[in-house]
């Protein structure tokens, strides 16, 4: 064996046909063993570039940036997750638990998809302004649980008005309108300050004391028309009615006016929301007309003009008047300390001119510029009412009773100056009501039409 050895070591020393020949026995060991370990390192490399290829997949989730979150918190809570999952997820891919791997790897995917959904939702329910009516609506039934069903919901039951203005049924993503509040309360205030307050306190409502309660009488025809003037020019306003309809105190009146009918949403036409947006407006008017005016007015027995100076030219009552309104929307007038007191009037009787001297004159406003005076008139010796009222005119009164044009306003129902003379009139309809019946028209036929 030891022979064998040497001979083998001879030989290669010698430089026999063995030195390099890869078909001898040596060099076929040889290149066997080369081809081995290259296979080996093939199969770890080819092990490595697997391992390696897992970690990217599951490195790029680490690349998310928090600062392309809308919430930029939820981003740092994100990114967090990643790499500690991450790091789970690699160690079993090493240990040759592929299986876990794969299920950390997708857990890592739907929480990533999870969170960028609810991402999406944040930034959707806050893009509207805080002073958004559409806003608060939308958080609120997000909140509460429902999602995206509640807003479809929304959808469903008001249509045109509804909080959503577009949803992707299948992604679940969504946009809301951004609607200002209307502050019709605040609008339909104003008016009534302008238009109804000054109203002369016609109605008598009881007493105070000695001093008698007079109100605006609701049933005259002059309150009647302002009322409805200021609902008519708040429904006439048509982006004041769009933006009512998104509010909730509209939608809440909606709910409740269909349901007396016993109609579903989908049921319902324009016609009845229309009825419902009238009867909506009418009804703000009346909790604001509640608030902001005075119902009552003290007036004490000699009248309310005598002591406010504002009321008479030059700001002094030199003719000591008393002004009493009645229940008829007419004023009654007489002379402090003198019942006897007659002033003269000259006007028309039909078209005849006249003067007369009238005891305790009645006198109403009728409308531009012009009044009627009634009373009682010397006819040989007795006092007897007259057959017809006195037209006259505005200089007239100003004349006789020295008014300002404060004084015209509080003393006489009514009064505007160069005004229409009040009209008894049924209801008219609202712009909407009556733009569904004539879909052609315009909103200056619709105001010729509010005239007739």
């Amino acid at each position: 064996m030891v022979e064998s050895n040497v001979g083998l070591g001879s030989a290669l020393a010698e430089g026999t046909s063995l030195r390099g020949d890869f078909g001898n026995p040596i060099s076929r060991g040889m290149q066997l063993n080369m081809q081995n370990d290259f296979a080996q390192l093939q199969q770890e490399q080819a092990k490595q570039a697997k391992l390696a290829k897992v970690e990217e997949d599951i490195a790029k989730f680490s690349s998310i940036d928090s600062g392309q979150w809308y919430d930029q918190e939820r981003g740092r809570k994100v990114k967090k997750y990643i790499d500690e999952n991450m790091a789970k997820a690699i160690e079993a891919k090493r240990s040759g638990n592929h299986v876990e791997a794969e299920r950390i790897k997708q857990q890592i995917k739907n929480e990533v998809q999870v969170q960028r959904g609810v991402d999406m939702d944040h930034r959707s329910l806050n893009k509207p302004s805080s002073k958004s009516v559409t806003k608060l609506q939308a958080q609120k039934d997000y909140n509460a649980g429902g999602g995206v069903n509640a807003m479809m919901e929304d959808l469903r039951k008001y249509g045109d008005f509804s909080y959503v203005e577009d949803i992707d049924e299948e992604s679940g993503s969504f946009k809301i309108k951004d609607i200002p509040n209307p502050r019709l309360g605040s609008t339909i205030s104003r008016e009534i300050k302008t238009r109804i307050a000054p109203l002369a306190k016609t109605k008598a409502m009881g007493k105070s004391g000695t001093a008698n309660l007079y109100g605006i009488d609701k049933d005259s025809d002059a309150y009647k028309q302002e009322r409805q003037a200021i609902i008519d020019k708040v429904l006439l306003d048509r982006n004041a009615v769009y933006a009512t309809m998104h509010t909730p105190e509209f939608k809440a009146y909606y709910d409740d006016f269909l349901g007396k009918l016993g109609i579903d949403h989908e049921e319902a036409n324009q016609a009845d929301i229309d009825e419902a947006l009238d009867g909506y407006v009418s009804k703000v008017y009346d909790m604001e007309e509640a608030k902001n005016y005075v119902k009552e007015e003290k007036i004490s027995s000699g009248g309310s003009s005598k002591t406010n100076s504002n009321y008479f030219l030059g700001g002094k009552n030199v003719g000591r008047w008393t002004f009493t309104p009645n229940e008829n929307g007419a004023t009654k007038v007489e002379v402090e300390g003198n019942a006897s007191a007659s002033p003269i009037f000259s006007g028309f009787i039909g078209d005849k001119k006249v003067d007369k001297k009238l005891l305790k004159p009645i006198v109403k406003y009728i409308g531009d510029d012009m009044f009627e005076v009634s009373g009682l008139e010397d006819i040989r010796g007795i006092l007897v009412p007259t057959k017809e009222p006195i037209r006259i005119p505005k200089s007239e009164i100003v004349n006789i009773f020295k008014l300002s044009e404060d004084g015209l306003k509080a003393n006489f129902a009514g009064y505007k100056p160069k005004g229409a003379a009040p009209k008894a009139q049924g209801k008219k309809e609202s712009y909407p009501s009556w733009k569904a019946k004539n879909p052609s028209g315009t909103p200056a036929q619709y105001k010729t039409y509010l005239k007739s």
